[in-house]
Order: structure tokens, then C-alpha cells, then sequence
């Protein structure tokens, strides 16, 4: 059997098993790419967020990534007039196939920054909100 083009997704994996390409297309739509995709998308846009922020003398941005487990933040520390900073500004977390955003510390919400990169507003879950109020949103729910 001669196969004369590939699908664009994949939507049987037990009938696409039995089909000769198989082994070409499984490494193109693998959960291992996606996941690399958002950990890119996820990292640069941490990243653009501490260049942006900027130094301040009295406080230092930090960059936790935890790619073992797809844990992203972008931590606060320091002090400022003897009070202590230390926050978490931006928690992110690659959970089956969607970036969870656990935190959002900024002003405009990370969750265009991860849309301006291409990720669809169905692989982002707004996880700072409740499932009721996610449901009334754009993006994923779970």
C-alpha cells in the first residue's frame, strides 16, 4: 500500500499504527515535541519578562526552571528599605500538553505573551482562576 500524503494530525493512533509512515509521523506530533515546543515558547517568554523588568539595585530577578518535572518562574528576591522582597512573579507548568499558568504577577498577563509565540489558547490554562470561571474564558479549561 502506497501512502501519498501524511495527515495533518493524528487522530486514530491504533488505525495510524497500522499504516506503513507510522514511524515517520509518530517523532513529528509526539507528546516529547509538543512539550519541547511549549518549554521553548515557556522559557523566552520568562526570559523577556527579567530583561524587561530590568535591574533593580535593590532586588534580583531569577530565572527556577525545573525541566524535569516542567516547572518555569521567574522569583523576586532582595530588599528594599529593611523589608524583604521575596515573590514568585510568573509560575508556569508544562502539564499534559498545556502550559498551566499557576501565577501571573504582571500587568498585561502572560498569557498573551505565550499567544504572541504561537501557543493556541487551547493549550494554555489560566490555573490562577477557578474551573468555573476558566469555563467562561478562551482558553482551556483543563
Amino acid at each position: 500500500m502506497k501512502v501519498q500524503y501524511l495527515p495533518t494530525f493524528i487522530k486514530d493512533l491504533k488505525k495510524l499504527r497500522k499504516q506503513p509512515v507510522y514511524d515517520q509521523i509518530l517523532p513529528i506530533y509526539s507528546m516529547d515535541n509538543l512539550t519541547h515546543t511549549l518549554q521553548q515558547a515557556t522559557i523566552k517568554v520568562l526570559q523577556d519578562y527579567r530583561d524587561f523588568l530590568g535591574h533593580d539595585p535593590e532586588s534580583e530577578l531569577h530565572l527556577v526552571f525545573d525541566e524535569k518535572t516542567h516547572h518555569y518562574i521567574l522569583l523576586e528576591t532582595g530588599w528594599h528599605k529593611n523589608q524583604r522582597i521575596y515573590g514568585n512573579l510568573i509560575h508556569l507548568q508544562i502539564i499534559n500538553g498545556k502550559i498551566w499558568i499557576q501565577q501571573d504577577g504582571t500587568e498585561a498577563g502572560i498569557a498573551g505573551e505565550l499567544l504572541d509565540r504561537g501557543i493556541s489558547h487551547q493549550q494554555i490554562v489560566l490555573a490562577f482562576k477557578t474551573l468555573e470561571r476558566r469555563k467562561i474564558t478562551d482558553f482551556a479549561v483543563i
